[in-house]
């Protein structure tokens, strides 16, 4: 057997709001819930566009997208639009390293409008590329977090489509989810400030079992 090794470390991501003791008070239903609420909210959309996107440079931890070593379709010099063949290509380069066991399509919606307006074979094809929220029997998950606005070549507002294992993902929470409550530093405002801070990491176990197209155009 080959062993590897992943090293995961601490890095916070944090969140801020002030709301007015009156509001505090007054508001209904409870704002303090309701603010709460939304944070955690931004919080885990932000888990997901790092997970999926992270540049690696701390303290972001590196996503699906920088990992070096996970398959690549290559639609066109400047980009093209997405194919039905070339998103059963993006099945194989994970089928070909035995990965492709629960392995599922991210898009974002974008790409999903496009699919389904787009025809499987030919434009005379009444079946679409994507029907049923599935492309050749793997579900379609669909995320703003997949990014819109890449480039290559002289293309630019390239979309991303992912294919893989994300049981290969490796999340690391370091604690749970700190809130903070501040009373005092906007007293004379009347202000609470209410931060939340998380200290996570990323990393992928295998990544063969992830697979992208990088300059499509939708």
């Amino acid at each position: 057997p080959t062993f590897d090794q992943i090293t995961l470390s601490a890095n916070t991501l944090a969140s801020l709001v002030e709301y007015s003791r009156k509001m505090l008070v007054q508001g209904l239903p409870n704002v303090e819930m309701l603010v709460r609420g939304d944070m955690a909210r931004v919080l885990a959309l932000k888990l997901d566009e790092v997970i999926i996107n992270g540049s690696g440079s701390a303290p972001e931890p590196r996503g699906i997208l920088n990992t070096s070593g996970i398959g690549s379709v290559a639609m066109a010099t400047n980009g093209a639009a997405p194919t039905y063949a070339k998103l059963v290509d993006l099945i194989k380069e994970v089928a070909v390293d035995n990965a492709d066991e629960n392995a599922i399509f991210l898009m974002n919606p974008q790409t999903e409008a496009f699919l389904r307006k787009t025809a499987k074979v030919s434009s005379t094809d009444s079946v679409m590329i994507l029907e049923d929220d599935s492309i050749a029997g793997r579900q379609v998950v669909v995320s703003a977090k997949v990014p819109a606005d890449l480039t290559k070549g002289t293309g630019t507002g390239l979309s991303a489509i992912l294919y893989g294992n994300f049981n290969d993902v490796v999340y690391a929470s370091f604690g749970g989810l700190e809130l903070v409550i501040d009373p005092y530093s906007n007293l004379n405002k009347g202000m609470i400030r209410l931060a939340a801070f998380l200290e996570s990491d990323v990393a992928i176990r295998h990544p063969e079992s992830f697979a992208a197209i990088t300059d499509a155009v939708v």
